[in-house]
């Protein structure tokens, strides 16, 4: 009976320990005492964040004397001993003072702005167990040399130094204690990979080296020194704390300081690599233990069983951008008339842009005007995931959630992101082979970070992923899917539009492609000898991918809203926000339709067709799109949030709309269509289409001629249908075809033809 109580008591803890820490967020260490975890598997870039994987997320900065190389897990932090900090702390998450701290140099760069102290990572410093262990690899040694050294400015704090006469030396202000452990120094320099592990248990200090517990550890007693402030800051993007007017170093000296390689006030420069560096609130060792593999979680990036790159599991690609002259193989699969790639002549049609319809104002009303929804498909519900954004005061992300699309409550357990200011977008991955804790996705511009990625097994609770996304700012957010079709992740993020430069010609908003087959880690792009920095602490996106969405005569491109439709293959659809500049310092934004077969090549509809979003409302001159599309039987729900020019300061207003399935674009007019060859290897047709006149379809053979019985004139009538399957005198069966190369024709009066499809039982 003790020990049911025991284990129920026991269970309850870690409960409440988990609940303490945050009970709506799914955080992203690897275990619930693992308080800090650098595993230093970013991409070298300027100033990129080195992601904290620990329960606190206290991010590091790389400075320009850190460099990441491979290292004994993915890459490691090389220290080749240079004259400056080789990492900074990171300040805390958002907008504040970017505009205000700069480099020695005049850059803007916030690399020394307000920080908030990493309350657990100092708890677990100041209480009775402790583990801090990490991999490293000494080059030489030239003297004493600082490995670790963290505080608040220049205060005592914790530290960790290798001394030619007395070995390791910690220094734990917070704890009161100082432990010395003799060791040939010599015998480190071998320029192998080894494990080092301090543990302290009360007053008991034990030192590990390479598993192997060592003797001789001498612990005396310090003045103890407080915790500093840990109070985060009211308000995210006003906060200053009097930073704009100290100068570089008053910034050092009235900030938390975490160095690696050296003390924080410089010298003792450590020459060689470390990796995986680990907090613990806890005693991870007692006695000699086997070396640990990665501290990565197990299915991620970099774990013991690392998740698998992405691979194809939709229909083979059948447009890769330009025309090719060889039969299409069409497989079983939808076609979507949203371009002429599978026409070879037409006359008397012509391909239209069809705008939504039914519009309905929601009862969902947005606490500031500058929020930027996602609404995601859960089957019986729509969930509106609603950031604050990075300039927020506090930075929260909001869930709320509707069974019918109109009404919209605040879940239970919202916000589901708490402090961490961020524009993103969410969306449940369609990958089958992705982990179920990883099925739901956010990838979002998070301030003074980067662009991140969150992982979700349900869409409520959430954790960062261990390592950065991109090492880039964009002031709006990361538009992201996965292409079955492809096997990869696709994301577009917003270029800026204050930048010129001769290597990567800037002055306009674009859309910026990146993409992979691994999400988990960072992402692959371009470095660039001289990125570019503006207001904030790391480079602005410009060169570092592709601009595939650009600027056109209706406006630049302020977000992509790019997105693969999930009910055909290869068509790809953008709601893109046209920012017409050249109207005024602030004109409003509207919806310009953007489709695609392959996401690298786009054609639009404005000015030609009009916006997709129709302009109805002198009182709402602004409309934009919100990411997301909703599937109800065979209509296709889409939000829009309506408002004053450039966001503003008025009221918004939010709105859903309806398109029928497959009907964003559609082939119209009187005419005959003949389509290129194709390779039919399935039994019938159906067609999705809207007509008050008649159509009618013909099979060809490969040089445009009537095959007997499938004529126009053997062509049953057509209804107007959205799943209609094709008879000729009754028959719809097209087995004989199967393996053939054939041609359709399509004659039709008063007639939209959105989409058709080969179905039915493959053929061997």
């Amino acid at each position: 009976m003790r020990y049911k109580f025991f284990c129920l008591l026991t269970l309850f803890g870690i409960i409440l320990f988990q609940c303490s820490n945050n009970s709506n967020y799914f955080q992203t260490f690897a275990d619930n005492h693992t308080v800090s975890l650098w595993l230093f598997d970013e991409t070298e870039y300027d100033y990129t964040t080195l992601a904290d994987a620990g329960l606190g997320g206290y991010d590091l900065r790389l400075m320009p004397e850190g460099h990441l190389v491979p290292g004994k897990f993915g890459n490691c932090l090389n220290l080749a001993g240079g004259s400056s900090h080789a990492i900074a702390y990171a300040g805390f998450a958002g907008k504040v003072v970017n505009n205000h701290i700069r480099r020695p140099d005049g850059i803007v760069s916030g690399l020394w702005g307000p920080t908030e102290g990493p309350e657990y990572l100092l708890h677990a410093l100041a209480g009775d167990d402790w583990t801090c262990e990490f991999w490293f690899n000494l080059k030489e040694i030239q003297g004493d040399i600082t490995i670790i050294d963290m505080g608040q400015g220049y205060q005592p704090g914790f530290s960790v130094r290798l001394t030619i006469d007395k070995g390791f030396e910690i220094i734990n202000s917070y704890s009161g204690h100082r432990a010395l452990s003799p060791i040939n120094i010599m015998d480190l320099t071998d320029e192998r990979w080894h494990h080092v592990a301090f543990v302290q248990s009360g007053s008991t200090v034990s030192y590990f080296l390479d598993g192997k517990k060592l003797a001789g550890i001498h612990v005396t007693s310090i003045p103890r020194q407080s915790l500093p402030d840990l109070q985060k800051p009211e308000d995210r993007e006003h906060e200053h704390r009097d930073f704009e007017s100290m100068n570089f170093e008053q910034r050092r000296q009235n900030r938390f300081n975490i160095t690696i390689g050296h003390p924080r006030q410089g010298g003792n420069i450590m020459y060689g690599m470390m990796d995986e560096l680990r907090f613990s609130n806890v005693v991870r060792y007692a006695k000699d233990f086997d070396l640990p593999s990665t501290f990565a979680r197990k299915f991620g990036a970099y774990g013991a069983k690392p998740s698998e790159p992405a691979v194809p599991h939709g229909l083979p690609v059948l447009f890769g951008g330009e025309k090719t002259e060889s039969p299409l193989q069409f497989g079983l699969r939808k076609y979507l008339f949203i371009d002429d790639a599978i026409v070879d002549s037409a006359d008397g049609v012509h391909i239209t842009m069809n705008s939504p319809t039914n519009k309905q104002k929601i009862d969902f009303v947005p606490r500031k005007s500058a929020w930027r929804p996602t609404a995601v498909d859960m089957g019986d519900m729509v969930y509106l995931y609603v950031p604050e954004g990075y300039s927020a005061g506090k930075g929260r992300t909001y869930l709320f959630t509707s069974t019918d699309g109109i009404h919209f409550t605040e879940h239970d357990e919202s916000p589901v992101i708490d402090e961490i200011p961020l524009y993103g977008t969410f969306f449940k991955d369609t990958n089958p082979d992705v982990p179920d804790e990883e099925r739901f996705k956010l990838t979002a511009w998070v301030g003074n970070r980067g662009i991140c990625l969150y992982l979700s097994p349900d869409g409520i609770h959430w954790r960062r992923n261990e390592t950065l996304m991109l090492p880039l700012v964009s002031g709006g957010g990361a538009e992201t899917f996965y292409d079955d079709q492809r096997g990869e992740y696709i994301t577009f993020i917003r270029r800026d539009a204050s930048f010129q430069s001769e290597t990567c010609p800037g002055g306009s908003r674009a859309g910026v492609m990146f993409k992979t087959s691994e999400p988990l880690k960072t992402w692959p792009f371009i470095p660039l000898d001289h990125p570019y920095f503006e207001g904030w602490t790391l480079p602005c996106v410009t060169c570092e991918g592709p601009t595939i969405i650009s600027k056109k005569s209706s406006g630049q491109a302020y977000r992509t809203r790019a997105i693969k439709y999930p009910w055909a293959a290869d068509t790809y659809l953008a709601f893109v926000w046209r920012y017409p500049r050249h109207l005024g310092d602030d004109p409003p934004r509207h919806v310009d339709l953007g489709v695609s077969r392959d996401a690298s090549h786009w054609k639009f509809f404005e000015p030609t067709q009009g916006w997709y979003i129709p302009v109805e409302d002198d009182a709402d001159p602004e409309q934009i799109s919100i990411y997301g599309l909703i599937r109800r039987n065979n209509d296709i729900w889409q939000y829009t949030d309506h408002g004053g020019a450039h966001g503003g300061d008025a009221p918004r207003t939010y709105y859903r709309w309806t398109q029928r399935l497959d009907g964003f674009v559609s082939l119209d007019g009187t005419g005959i269509v003949v389509t290129r060859p194709l390779v039919l290897i399935g039994k019938d047709i159906r067609l999705v289409l809207n007509s008050t006149g008649s159509v009618k379809i013909a099979i060809l053979d490969e040089k445009g001629k009537e095959i007997g019985g499938f004529g126009l004139a053997d062509c049953d009538l057509i209804p107007n249908a959205i799943d209609h399957v094709v008879t000729w005198a009754g028959i719809s069966d097209l087995s004989k075809f199967s393996n053939k190369t054939i041609r359709i024709k399509f004659k039709m009066v008063d007639t939209k033809l959105f989409a058709f499809e080969f179905t039915g039982k493959k053929i061997q």
